[in-house]
C-alpha cells in the first residue's frame, strides 16, 4: 500500500505543478491580450497620422509644383483636375 500512496502523492504533487503553470499561462495570456489591444490602438493612432501626413505631403508637392513651375507642373495640374472633376461629381449628387 505504501507504494501505491507514494505514487498517488507524487501524482498529486504533479496536478498542484500543472494547476500552477496552467494559473501562470492563464494570467500571461490575460497580460499578453492586454498589450495586444494597446499595441492594436497604438497602430491605429500611427496609421491614421501616415495618412494625414501623405495628405499634407501630396498637397505640398502639387502646391510647390505648381509655384515652382518646374517639371512636376504636369502632373499637379492633372492632379488638380482630377480633384476638381470628383468635385463637380460630388457637388452633382448632391443636388439630385
Amino acid at each position: 500500500m505504501t507504494d501505491v500512496h507514494q505514487r498517488l502523492g507524487h501524482i498529486e504533487k504533479l496536478m498542484h505543478v500543472l494547476i500552477d503553470q496552467h494559473e501562470k499561462a492563464n494570467n500571461d495570456l490575460e497580460s499578453l491580450g492586454q498589450k495586444y489591444k494597446v499595441l492594436k490602438d497604438e497602430l491605429a493612432e500611427k496609421s491614421q497620422k501616415i495618412q494625414e501626413l501623405e495628405g499634407e505631403l501630396r498637397a505640398a508637392k502639387i502646391a510647390r509644383g505648381v509655384a515652382s513651375g518646374s517639371e512636376d507642373t504636369e502632373l499637379a495640374k492633372a492632379r488638380i483636375s482630377t480633384l476638381v472633376r470628383e468635385i463637380d461629381r460630388c457637388i452633382a449628387l448632391l443636388n439630385e
